[in-house]
């Protein structure tokens, strides 16, 4: 019976050691055979290259419950057992790197620091490995949330399918900031306009690029939706078209939102809700150019804060922090919406979820 490979990335405090591995299998969607593959402070986020031979990952450094650096990691993976091999590490010169991206040509790597408001881009090696720094940049702002918003906190940092802009979210501020990206040098430098404004209140936390390569998807953490952007890439024309929220409106608990994906297609878009604890299914409507609900599904956990869905596009896995699983999900083909398979696994404070094809 077909498996597939499943790396989680986890938090430390209390409870998980680094990153895990275990197995997916393509049948049935059961997970299974967890063990330690990579012991790492706080491995919060995980990319993979697109050749999966390498893995890239933020490290949160905390002592005593507080935040006092960051660091990025590279390691190569093992194409017969996915056994991760220690390449390097460098500093991300900032607290709480919370998200990192490697453009399409994978010659750069972008790394957004949360709590120190901050986003850093690094050259990669041919082995592999971390270069120094190419670029920083320290945000600045404050929005209208009393506790959240007092100063910039860069959530995100994702590269445009040219590789040509990189957009940084920064819940803090309430804004998209936008650079001009070398591909060659990973080098960044401000764009103009430098920056996109959100709601007051949103809190932008991730972002998706549809594969039409016409539209993104920002998700808005503290208000719960989705806000759907027209853009022109090398001219910076932004232009909101729609806002949807990913939550019911009979919902009046306190939630906010965690991750965003695209379906490989473009017909479906994916959110979490961390409260809610449901990922929200959105159809593409193609001809209004719009998202419509779908449905909502919940993650049979708590606290729901990234998944991912499989090579095959058959599961999606969705990692519940605060209740120490991950879930798995059939997708129906003809629709988007999510059925569980019944099956999951106990993973010490689950954060970040990947799905290798091998």
């Amino acid at each position: 019976m077909p498996n597939s490979t499943v790396l989680i990335g986890t938090n430390n405090h209390p409870r998980g050691e680094g990153i895990y591995r275990c197995q997916l299998d393509l049948d049935t969607g059961e997970l299974r055979d967890l063990d330690l593959v990579a012991r790492v402070e706080n491995p919060s986020f995980l990319v993979l290259t697109q050749d999966e031979k390498n893995l890239y990952c933020v490290s949160e450094h905390k002592k005593d419950g507080k935040h006092t650096g960051g660091s990025v990691h590279a390691f190569s993976v093992s194409q017969e057992s996915a056994e991760l091999s220690f390449i390097n590490h460098r500093s991300t010169e900032g607290t709480c790197p919370v998200h990192l991206s490697v453009d399409k040509e994978e010659k750069g790597l972008y790394v957004a620091n949360y709590a120190s408001g901050s986003v850093i881009s690094y050259p990669l090696n041919r082995d592999g490995s971390i270069g120094a720094k190419a670029s920083f940049f320290q945000l600045e702002g404050s929005s209208v949330h009393p506790k959240r918003q007092k100063q910039a906190h860069a959530h995100s940092i994702y590269i445009d399918p040219q590789s040509k802009k990189a957009y940084a979210c920064d819940l803090g501020s309430d804004k998209v900031w936008i650079y001009d990206c070398d591909p060659s040098t990973a080098r960044l430098s401000p764009s103009k306009p430098d920056h996109n404004a959100s709601k007051a209140g949103a809190g932008p936390r991730h972002m998706a690029f549809h594969e039409d390569g016409k539209r993104f998807f920002v998700l808005n953490e503290l208000s719960s939706n989705i806000s759907v952007f027209d853009f022109s890439g090398l001219k910076n024309q932004l232009n909101l078209k729609q806002t949807i929220s990913t939550l019911p409106d009979t919902f009046k608990d306190h939630s906010t939102c965690a991750e965003i994906v695209v379906s490989r297609d473009g017909k479906y878009i994916y959110a979490s809700n961390r409260g809610h604890d449901s990922v929200a299914v959105f159809l593409w409507n193609k001809g209004a150019e719009k998202l419509e609900l779908a449905g909502r599904t919940p993650t049979n956990g708590q606290h729901p804060r990234n998944f991912v869905i499989d090579s095959t596009e058959q599961y999606l896995l969705a990692a519940n922090l605060r209740s120490d699983n991950v879930v798995s999900f059939y997708i129906d083909p003809d629709d988007g919406t999510l059925e569980p398979t019944g099956f999951s696994i106990e993973v010490p404070n689950p954060i970040c979820v990947r799905s290798l094809s091998q």
